[in-house]
Parts: C-alpha cells; structure tokens; sequence
C-alpha cells in the first residue's frame, strides 16, 4: 500500500496502473482506427476528383479507375473497421475475465467493513457498471475519440488544401460556439458544484422516498409532501439556473447546423466564384464536407468524454484492488499462563475472548473505541450498552474482523485475530446481524450458508430450535421455497431464520447486534426463545440499544466516548447508580431498589463497578 504522503497521487494513477497491460495495444488500436478514419473519408475526396474529371473531359477509362479506386477504399475501411472491432471484443473479454477474477479474489481479502461501508449499491457499481465502462473503455472508447479527432483534422487539412479562404470561414461558427459556451460556464459558477450536490441528495432521496412507499402511503403524507417540497425546490434550482440560458443554447445549436455552414459556404463561394478568385469545381468538396463539419467538431467533446469516463472507471476498480487486505500474520504475543495458573486464567481456554487496550477509529487520530481491555469467559453473556456513538457496534465488529485494530489487541482461544485466517476466523466467531441478509435461493440454501455439508436433518434441527420450523412448513415449497420470489418473511422471521443459520455453524463465540429489533412481541417472545438456545453453552457478546433485552446478561458493559464505563449486572448497575441507572430510567422504566452490595471506583468486583477501560 502506498504512504498516506502519496495517497492523492497515488489514487490517480490508479487507472494508468490498471491499464498498463493494454497500453500497446490501446495504442495500436488507436493507429488502426485512424487509418480506418482517412480510408472512410477518402472515397469523398475522389468523389470531388471525379467532378473534376467529368468537368475536364477526362477519358471513361479513368472514371473508372477513380471510380473503383474508391469502392476498394471504402470496402477496406469497413473491413478494417469490423476487425478491429472484432479484435478489441476478442482483447477485452480476455482483460474482463483476468480483471473480474482479480476483483472477486481481492473482494474475498478484503474487510467485511470495506462492504459495510460501500454498501450493496457501491459494490454492485464497481463488479457491474463499472466493469462494463471499462468494456466500453476497452472496445469503443478509444476508436471513437481517435475517430472524433481524426475526421475533423483530416476534412480541414484536406479544405485548407483546396483553398484556405472558405477553409477558414468554417471555423466562425466554431468560435462563436466556443465563446458563447464559455461564458455560460462562468456566469454558472458556484451552481455547477451546486447542481452536483443538489443530484446526490435527489438521488438518495428518491430512492429512500421509493423504498419506504408502503410505509409512506399509510402514514406518510408529511413524508410524501417534504419530499414533493425539495423535489420542487431543486426543479425551481434548475428552472433559476437554466431559463437565462435557453436563448443562447438555441443559438448555439443554430450556429452549428450544417444549414449554416451551407449556408457560409455557398455564400463565401459564390463571392469567390464571381471574383474570379475560385474555380466552381473547388466549391464541390466544401459542399460535400464542409456542410457536416461543425457535427465533426464538436463531436471530439464526446468522442474524449466517454474516454474520460472508461477512466474513471479503471481508477475506481484500480483504487478497489489496493484497498488493503485483512493479511493474515503470526501470532507474536501468544498469551501464555503464568506459574500456578491456568489456561482459562491466560485467555487460552476454548471460547474465551480477551480485548487487549483495544483502540481503533475510522479515520486516523479519531478513535471510536479507546484503550478498551475486556474478557469475555465461555458459557456467559457480556451485553454492551452505551448511548449511540459509544462505540458498541464498533467493538463487536472488531471481533467479527469487520476491521483490525489500531491498537492492542484481540484473542480468541489464545490466538490473536490477525493471526487467523478467514476460515479459521469464522468457525469459531459467528454473528446475527440487526439488519439479517437472506441470499436469493431456497429456505434450506439460506440456513446451510453456516455448512454446506449439512444433511437435512441437521437443517431442520436447526430451524426447530430457532423456532421456525412451523413457518417455513407453512411456505408454498417448505424448505425448497425460493426466498423473495414464492415468499417473502417478516422482520422476526427473518431474524429465526439467521439464528438457525447460526446454530447451524456450531460457532462457540457469537456476536448478536440486537437480533430482536425487526420482530414484533409476538415474534420477538419467539426469537427470544431462539436466543436462548443458541447463547447455551457459547461466548456470547450481544449488543444492546433495548436494555430490557439483556437484564438477564452475566455482565453488562456500559459504554461511553468508546471508553468502559461501568461494569456488572443488570441489578448491581441500578443499585450503584450511574450511567446505566440513567440509560435505563430515561426509558420511562423505574430503578429497582438499591441493592446491598456497592461498587467502589476502581474495582472490578461484585455486582458493579466503576472502570476505566479494563473488566475481566
């Protein structure tokens, strides 16, 4: 990976980088697409040579020749032209499937927090549209905007040969073109990056607007008219900006039709003609060419904007592949029982996770989580709770390995998180998301992700003790009901249907982000239940933004500023009074009496205690 110092530099040198394999032979097919452009333009220029010949009295015989001369340079020019076509199809499906095996390869090392934070959407733009912009890149970019440059180039340099005079009155048009263009970009100004921000936040919202119509049509006429408000006040943006400049860009097509370059032409002719300063037969080819080439000019923006775009492209997924890896390296601190203790003492026994002054932040010199040490012991469940911000959906993600950490570290079974590899990782870590995510395929599918191997009897043991199994009985197909095409699951259900998966995978350490959030009471008494028979016998690490949830937990952990701040049960906490007595009484829910034991500031045991950052 490339210094922070270099970063900037770096990310822009990305898409070179990607493309370097192809450099010769982008290069050469640009080369070939310019021979294909002057053959192409050719047969007009004999075109013009035979006006001349007929004009001279030239003999048949050399009609014909010009004639067949330039029927075999336009028949080269379409050959040459589809089998450089075919050729880049041919180059770029063996570049798209080399790259695409790259990117899946490289999407398997990478954090599962690289995907939290692109989303679905951003991973399905890189592995799809901008994949297929760089097919466009591979195949067509290139040829287009060489033929952009080439036809214009060439048609002028053949005109200026003819006569320079109407050569260069064809450029007025163009310059008025120019000129008018420029002013308009600076009188818009600030409104570009304006317009830019404005799109984004449209976009984001209409899709959130489009998602949540069924919420919104039953309870949303607030929603759905402050969402009418700002799609009105960025129509009105728009109308603001662009109604001053209708006029000129009325104009501006005007100018560059090619009725005004005939018209240029016939007229800056004629007066040639007249004069005596022109031969009639020079005006033919102006006619022929001259009249297409304001198209042929402006037609160079596009050719290289889409250029320009393929680019972009390449740098997105250049940028994509040096993301860094979660790199799998030795353990160099194994923990190790000290004399006259045990394994379970060091944080060596199966299932125990110890958190060594853990600190990580999303962006450098901005930790979310601090100097955090905590052990969590097999057969108990640790509930970390804290107001939003304090880091608890972080800590847990950092045992998942959706990150590594900045600083210290995390063991489990002994062996640091880096040290493992994927694999390794997630046959003793398993986790059930707040937000489950069910793969498009059947119900059996979606619980044997955790083991592919699993008979069918192990699946629907699973599905039994996570309280499912009657429902997905219920479904069209049972277990072989394809998930969102015959049927669809509510939140709870969905929820039962994770933690069959999770049982399934016989994991001793979870992770659950509170897994009864989307269920309603009915179904979360049932996920509950799940819950219990999962947690049995496990490591169990829950977070928790509904502290009714986990009064039942071995310890709670109070989270604050990504600090530990207090620790100890459900009743030792309210009885001591602190933060979690606060948490817990701005629910609306009474403290309970205080309890006989007390917790001193600094101390780690009894039914609370007072910390700053270390609980075992």
């Amino acid at each position: 990976m490339p210094p922070p110092a270099r970063s900037g530099r770096w990310r822009s040198q990305a898409a070179g980088r990607l493309l370097a394999p192809l450099r010769r032979t982008l290069l050469l097919a640009g080369a070939l697409q310019a021979v294909v452009t002057l053959l192409q333009l050719a047969p007009f220029v004999l075109l013009v040579e035979v006006a001349r010949l007929l004009l001279d009295g030239a003999p048949s015989s050399r009609l014909r020749a010009v004639g067949t001369l330039a029927l075999v340079l336009l028949g080269a020019g379409t050959v040459l032209g589809a089998a450089l076509t075919l050729w880049l199809h041919a180059v770029d499906a063996r570049f798209a499937r080399a790259l695409r095996t790259r990117l899946l390869d490289k999407l398997a090392r990478l954090p599962l927090g690289w995907f939290t934070a692109r989303g679905s959407a951003g991973t399905k733009k890189l592995v799809q549209d901008d994949t297929l912009a760089l097919h466009y890149l591979v195949t067509h970019a290139v040829p287009d905007a060489v033929a952009a440059v080439v036809a214009p180039v060439g048609v002028l340099v053949y005109l200026f040969g003819v006569d320079w005079r109407p050569a260069l009155v064809l450029f007025v048009p163009i310059l008025v073109h120019v000129v008018t263009m420029s002013v308009m970009v600076v009188q818009s100004g600030p409104r570009i990056a304006q317009a830019q921000r404005w799109a984004e936040r449209m976009g984001g919202e209409a899709g959130a607007y489009l998602e949540g119509q069924p919420v919104v049509r039953v309870f949303g006429g607030a929603a759905a008219s402050a969402f009418r408000r700002r799609l009105d006040a960025y129509l009105a943006f728009l109308s603001d900006w662009q109604r001053p400049f209708i006029g000129r860009r009325t104009f501006m097509d005007l100018v560059t039709r090619p009725a005004t370059f005939l018209w240029l032409i016939t007229a800056t002719g004629t007066l040639l003609i007249v004069s005596g300063r022109m031969e009639p037969v020079d005006l033919l080819p102006f006619l022929l060419l001259g009249t297409t080439f304001g198209t042929r000019l402006l037609s160079i923006g596009y050719g290289l904007g889409g250029l320009r775009e393929g680019l972009v492209a390449a740098r997105s997924v250049a940028v994509a592949l040096d993301e860094r890896e979660l790199a799998t390296r030795p353990d160099t601190a194994p923990l190790a029982p000290e004399e006259g203790s045990t394994a379970e003492d060091a944080g060596n026994a199966p299932g125990t996770v110890v958190f060594d002054r853990v600190t990580f932040g999303y962006r450098p010199g901005a930790p979310v989580v601090r100097d955090v040490s905590l052990t969590l012991r097999p057969g108990t469940v640790t509930a970390l709770v804290g107001p939003s911000g304090a880091g608890k959906s972080t800590l847990a993600a950092l045992l998942a390995r959706f990150h590594d950490v900045d600083g210290g570290a995390i063991r489990v079974d002994g062996r640091d998180l880096r040290s493992l590899t994927s694999d390794e990782l997630y046959t003793r870590v398993g986790f059930v998301l707040q937000d489950v995510q069910l793969v498009h395929g059947t119900v059996r599918e979606n619980i044997a992700l955790a083991d592919p191997d699993a008979t069918d009897e192990q699946i629907e043991a699973a599905a039994r003790d996570a309280r499912i199994h009657e429902r997905i009985t219920r479904l069209p197909d049972g277990y072989a009901t394809v998930l969102g095409d015959a049927a669809h699951l509510s939140g709870g259900e969905r929820q039962r249907l994770a933690v069959a998966r999770a049982l399934l995978a016989r994991t001793p350490v979870l992770v659950l982000d509170e897994a009864t959030a989307m269920a309603d009471p009915e179904s979360e008494y049932l996920v509950q239940r799940a819950l219990d028979r999962l947690t049995r016998d496990r490591t169990v690490l829950v977070i928790a933004h509904r502290l009714h949830t986990v009064t039942g937990a071995d310890r709670i952990v109070v989270l604050e500023d990504g600090r530990i701040a207090e620790s100890g049960t459900h009743a030792g906490l309210l009885a001591y009074g602190g933060r979690y007595r606060d948490l817990w009484e701005s629910g609306g829910r009474p403290a309970a009496p205080p309890a006989e034991t007390t917790a001193t500031a600094g101390t780690t045991a009894g039914p609370a205690s007072r910390t700053e950052g270390a609980v075992s």
